[in-house]
């Protein structure tokens, strides 16, 4: 596997996935803390390295899994979501170096970005619970189908979001405008959907222990 064994991504990918839902969580409820410039910088650029090792936790599963086409497919997809997650915090990052990118599509390809990357590893989860099936332990299998599970609800609001976006020309408004029930689903989403893809990478590192006993 060379240095970048998929054991040791899964490890890396649990801090990197609690990493980004602290990050979301701490600027939906306490969106003041990042009203220092320099706050928001850091914590943006963490957010960037957190999200390119997520990147690279796929890139460890496709070499895994390089000769079996339809897992090494399945990593494709998770490749082509993580890379279309991290695009727009790319483009964000323009901002903090005085570039900021001000043009009037660029609200649409942020949108359909994110849509891309959500239905992306939407399918990375659901071809990984159909071949673990046949060849993974029970543990992983669920694992698999929890965050399968927790990928579809997460993608429903950012599919709302697009929607409203491409119908009526304007993103769903920020959390200070949402009701409050609302604001308690979104975040109860997040939670459950992060902690079903922490679950996945503990089950896929504890299997690459296995294996390699």
């Amino acid at each position: 596997m060379g240095k970048m064994n998929l054991k040791d991504m899964s490890l890396a990918a649990i801090f990197a996935v609690s990493y980004n839902l602290v990050y979301r969580l701490v600027a939906t409820v306490l969106p003041e803390i990042f009203e220092n410039c320099g706050a928001v910088a850091i914590a943006y650029f963490i957010s960037i390295a957190a999200t390119s090792i997520i990147m690279l936790f796929f890139i460890a599963f496709r070499k895994q899994f390089i000769e079996e086409s339809r897992l090494s497919k399945a990593a494709t997809f998770g490749i082509i979501g993580s890379a279309s997650a991290l695009l727009p915090r790319l483009f964000t990052l323009s901002t903090f170096l005085g570039k900021s990118i001000r043009l009037p599509w660029f609200g649409y390809v942020q949108a359909t970005l994110l849509l891309i990357g959500s239905i992306a590893i939407l399918l990375f989860f659901a071809i990984v619970y159909r071949e673990f099936v046949a060849k993974w332990n029970v543990a992983t299998r669920n694992a698999a189908l929890a965050a399968l599970i927790g990928s579809a609800l997460s993608t429903i609001p950012i599919a709302a979001s697009a929607v409203n976006l491409y119908s009526k020309g304007a993103l769903v408004g920020s959390v200070n405008h949402m009701a409050p029930y609302v604001v308690a689903l979104l975040i109860a989403i997040q939670i459950f959907a992060t902690a079903t893809i922490i679950n996945f990478f503990v089950k896929i590192r504890s299997a690459c222990v296995v294996k390699q006993r």
